[in-house]
């Protein structure tokens, strides 16, 4: 008779709260700074102290995403963002976070913050800064069929004006704002069109690069109705 003890066969990780919240906190540090595929997150022990978590708990959350195909880890090397981290990041957000709820909220707090935020950037931002912006944008017209990347790109690039904007507290408030707008996209909000959309990101930039605040604002303001009619339309989709 085998008496040697059977060793009990390792299951999946489950996505606990704790870990729920942890994704949480990493999909808002994956947008603030403007991780896309094969960049590489930060070692486990600098990351668990920025996300003010446990390394085993992190670890916990990194591997539930690892087993989705989201991370790539290399032994002894990191772990890097493949391109649909963010889409997983979305769909398994906290259920307390108030999801589609706030969406309505969320536009309408952007529809005040954004023209403040674009004005600022014009004062500040160096032509060298402005550039760079126009140059990202360029980046994304080659990608307009892959919506996750546009996606991605759109947050990024408010993410970026809002630091050119050069006030760490409104910064932080519109990044607040736009992971709840990332997980409306990713949850229903899919007609977007993608050609316009690049055209307006083209159209503020180059309005900011004339230092046209009025024109850059009003552009703004233009940009964020698209949204807003893509949600009144989902919604509509979702409630018939």
């Amino acid at each position: 008779m085998n008496t040697r003890q059977r060793m009990p066969v390792p299951s999946p990780v489950r996505r606990t709260r704790l870990v729920t919240l942890i994704l949480d906190q990493l999909r808002q540090y994956v947008i603030t700074h403007g991780l896309g595929e094969g960049d590489r997150l930060p070692p486990e022990r600098e990351l668990a102290a920025q996300l003010k978590v446990s390394r085993p708990t992190l670890r916990a959350a990194l591997d539930w995403l690892d087993q989705r195909g989201v991370l790539r880890r290399v032994q002894g090397g990191g772990t890097f963002v493949r391109a649909n981290l963010l889409s997983v990041l979305a769909q398994c957000g906290d259920d307390t976070s108030g999801g589609d709820d706030r969406i309505d909220e969320v536009i309408e707090a952007r529809r005040w913050l954004e023209p403040t935020l674009i004005r600022l950037a014009i004062k500040r931002a160096s032509d060298a800064d402005l550039e760079a912006l126009a140059s990202d944008v360029e980046q994304v017209a080659t990608q307009l069929d892959d919506a996750d990347a546009w996606f991605q790109h759109d947050l990024q690039f408010h993410v970026r004006v809002a630091r050119l904007a050069q006030n760490k507290v409104l910064g932080r408030l519109m990044e607040s704002l736009l992971s709840p707008v990332f997980t409306a996209w990713t949850s229903h909000v899919r007609d977007i069109d993608l050609a316009r959309a690049l055209a307006e990101h083209r159209a503020i930039v180059a309005a900011m690069l004339r230092r046209d605040t009025e024109e850059a604002t009003r552009l703004g303001a233009v940009h964020l109705e698209q949204l807003e009619q893509a949600v009144r339309v989902a919604s509509f989709k979702a409630s018939a």
